[in-house]
């Protein structure tokens, strides 16, 4: 799922099936984010529980032109 709260802010969320349940628990699967757009400037934030794994972040940073 992805909201645009405005022009230049999106807020994500989404849930991948089959993703290692057995395994790892907990809430496995999930995922949470948000995007943020400049003009030439663009920023992605993605959480991803993993378990007894622990916990991932990722950040991407893009430059347009």
């Amino acid at each position: 799922l992805e909201y645009w709260a405005h022009k230049a802010v999106a807020l994500r969320a989404g849930y991948q099936l089959g993703r290692w349940q057995d395994h790892l628990g907990g809430l496995n699967g999930l995922s949470f984010g948000f995007g943020v757009w400049g003009d030439h400037l663009r920023c992605d934030y993605a959480f991803i529980p993993m378990g007894r794994l622990g916990d991932t972040h990722r950040i991407t940073l893009g430059w347009l032109f």
